[in-house]
């Protein structure tokens, strides 16, 4: 008799209770975040700003939408705030936010330059510990005294600028110039022995106009916040965005940047080229351009008759797009020379990145990691002083280029 006692109140307490979850938030209560920014404030203390989007403008409901001359309201908002560490200026936010931020739909991280040579480990400590920052979101650097204006700068094609600059790393593989790293890519380069974080470098460019003329044929593009209306988007900006080079950490401490050419050493030696444009010397003062379509690449230590080095291995494979050469593409011989041509060129560009990384004694390229993973009696020997050791240490440069296609010509076509 107790037992249907029991089971008919715990039925009761059941049907009563209200459903869903207890802490659930209607969308319509939220501030989607798309983007963070963290830049330095007065009094060092931190300023942090976030980018929210608003679901009305982009519909095209009552706030705005697309017209005849275009967007006619922004379809973000930024709120910006100061505190001692990241989640005070967080809460800082709350004053002028009208809605709860959620950051789980974050995709950028943008720091400043300054914070970053200062030491990222207490900035990067709440991102990585939040449970709402997914640890596939990119993290960059600005150049100094530029968060703002990057996360500011208006672009037709892509309406809010962090969906810009995810846009842009998508297509990476198109130059391979600049190298962005996700935020659990970049802590554990960070924790990892034998090798040091590096991640892209986001900078504003001048849009190229005509001479006389401003940007957009005439028109001024936009002008302070909330003072920007149709021109804002239908004008040409007065700047672009652009992702470049690699910064370089020793710790998670920023200590240099490496340039685009570097960059693309960098990425040769970690196998992460996937694609890209290298214009290649085939003699008489010529040039042909190659397609990369793959690489890979493998570091070896390398101590066995002599003193401690390391040996890297590269593989491409490539298609010629154009060739201002008046040679025989049919012929295997010159293909084979001009890969010889294309191998060179990439032992340049790996070259150019080691002697830029060892004036900062930074091993971005994980000569660390392979010995601590195939030799680690040596590593435990110099792993106290790799900074000093690593940079003068012999490194074997060898790359293997291949040739595929010529496309639908062979020979270029001459006039009579």
């Amino acid at each position: 008799m107790w037992r249907r006692v029991a089971f008919a109140a715990l039925l009761f307490v059941t049907l009563t209770l209200p459903a869903g979850c207890w802490d659930q938030r209607e969308v319509e209560q939220l501030g989607i975040v798309l983007a963070t920014a963290v830049d330095k404030g007065h009094g060092g203390q931190l300023e942090v700003h976030v980018q929210v989007v608003i679901p009305r403008a982009l519909a095209g409901g009552g706030m705005g939408g697309m017209g005849g001359g275009g967007m006619t309201v922004r379809p973000y908002r930024h709120y910006s705030a100061t505190g001692a560490t990241v989640f005070e200026a967080m809460r800082q936010l709350s004053m002028e936010a009208p809605r709860r931020l959620f950051y789980a739909h974050n995709q950028v991280i943008l720091i400043d330059e300054e914070v970053a040579r200062e030491g990222l480990r207490e900035v990067l400590d709440f991102f990585d510990r939040s449970t709402q920052i997914r640890r596939h979101i990119w993290l960059l650097i600005a150049k100094h005294g530029q968060v703002h204006e990057v996360l500011m700068a208006p672009s037709p094609l892509e309406l809010i600028p962090a969906q810009r600059l995810v846009g842009m790393i998508r297509e990476r593989s198109l130059s391979s110039r600049f190298a962005p790293q996700r935020l659990g890519d970049f802590v554990e380069m960070l924790e990892a022995e034998g090798q040091e974080p590096f991640t892209a470098l986001a900078t504003l460019v001048p849009t190229r106009v005509e001479k006389g003329k401003g940007p957009g044929g005439g028109q001024e593009a936009g002008g302070r916040e909330g003072d920007r209306g149709v021109s804002e988007f239908a004008a040409e900006p007065r700047a672009n965005i652009r992702l470049s080079g690699a910064a370089v950490f020793l710790g998670d401490r920023m200590v240099g940047a490496l340039d685009e050419r570097e960059t693309r050493g960098l990425l040769w030696v970690r196998g992460e080229v996937r694609g890209g444009s290298m214009t290649v010397p085939c003699g008489e003062g010529k040039n042909i351009t190659v397609e990369i379509l793959r690489s890979r690449a493998r570091i070896e230590p390398r101590e066995e008759g002599g003193p401690l080095g390391f040996v890297v291995q590269i593989r491409t494979e490539g298609n010629v797009t154009e060739s201002h050469c008046r040679k025989d593409l049919r012929q295997p011989e010159v293909m084979e020379e001009l890969a010889a041509y294309q191998a060179a060129e990439i032992a340049k560009e790996v070259e150019a990145a080691l002697t830029r990384a060892e004036t900062m004694r930074a091993d971005v390229f994980g000569f660390g990691a392979a010995l601590h993973r195939k030799k680690p009696e040596l590593w435990h020997q110099v792993k106290d002083r790799w900074p000093e050791v690593w940079p003068a240490l012999a490194v074997d440069v060898q790359v293997e280029a291949r040739l595929r296609r010529t496309g639908l010509t062979n020979i270029p076509p001459e006039p009579k």
